[in-house]
């Protein structure tokens, strides 16, 4: 599954969500997922 997704990315990198957000919040006290 990995490989396909990979071979997809690799034709068009642009378009992959590389900058998604998928957890936006986070509870109080908790360092962000995105540095």
């Amino acid at each position: 599954m990995n490989k396909i997704i990979e071979k997809e990315i690799m034709r068009a990198p642009e378009q992959y969500l590389w900058i998604h957000r998928r957890f936006k919040t986070r509870p109080l006290g908790e360092a962000s997922l995105y540095i």
